[in-house]
């Protein structure tokens, strides 16, 4: 017989052994004893099969295998005709597998590529992050400077709930306390004396328009007017301070040195 390596098959609930066998001879009129051990979990022993007398009846060829040398004219004439595959051939190899490209690296990868930049650029973050975090504590100037659009925006939000409520006093009271501090922490300078006098020595030199400068004057001063006659004040003036004061803040953090 010519042999062929056993081929196993798995299922669910089984497994199954093929393995193909070619008689070569005519004259064999039977397989060999096919055996099979497995062990038996009931009786605790491994227990053989066998499986005898099977009768097989082989015919002989009806052309004897000759052998032939190939030239170059042979292999080409038989390349161009269409070669029909033994059935046994599926038994060898149903699947060619997986198939990969031949000369492929791994550092041509592109996502190999990726994942070599991810560090650095973690990296880059990280030290970024951390220069922040040292200059915020070593450089006060800088910390201000960087905290005043958001407490600006937090005394904002205030007025406006004290202009919802229509309370006069709160609202300019918390207007004059945003800008009062946006301007100490965007110069770095003390919040405690900026008044409507002040402003013109305070804001000296920091090449701001005169016309942004005029109407912080007049928020200040309308600030300290409403401390002595609140009930002059309705709700038309009170939304043209709060308007002035988000245009004074914006043009501030635009042109501001």
């Amino acid at each position: 017989f010519k042999l062929y390596d056993p081929q196993v098959k798995r299922e669910p609930n089984r497994k199954i052994f093929e393995q193909v066998i070619i008689p070569v001879d005519e004259k064999i009129t039977g397989l060999p004893d096919i055996e099979f051990s497995y062990f038996d979990t009931l009786k605790g022993e491994y227990i053989t099969i066998v499986k005898a007398n099977v009768p097989l009846k082989v015919m002989k060829a009806e052309k004897e295998e000759e052998i032939t040398i190939l030239d170059s004219n042979t292999v080409t004439e038989r390349l161009l005709k269409k070669e029909t595959l033994g059935r046994d051939i599926i038994y060898i190899k149903e699947s060619p597998g997986k198939i990969t490209v031949r000369g492929r690296y791994l550092y041509k990868n592109p996502l190999f590529i990726i994942f070599q930049i991810v560090p650095l650029i973690i990296f880059a973050a990280g030290a970024v992050a951390y220069r922040k975090k040292e200059r915020l504590s070593s450089d006060l100037g800088y910390a201000r400077r960087l905290a005043a659009p958001r407490k600006a925006r937090k005394g904002i939000k205030q007025a406006e709930e004290f202009l919802q409520k229509n309370n006069v006093g709160d609202f300019y009271d918390s207007v004059f306390r945003t800008l009062r501090d946006y301007i100490g922490n965007r110069f770095h300078i003390p919040s405690g004396g900026i008044t409507a006098g002040e402003v013109d020595r305070v804001l000296d030199g920091k090449d701001l328009e005169k016309d942004i400068i005029g109407r912080l004057k007049n928020i200040f001063n309308e600030c300290d007017m409403v401390r002595y006659a609140p009930s002059g004040v309705d709700s038309t003036k009170m939304n043209m301070a709060l308007k002035d004061m988000r245009e004074i803040i914006d043009y501030l953090e635009r042109h501001g040195k």
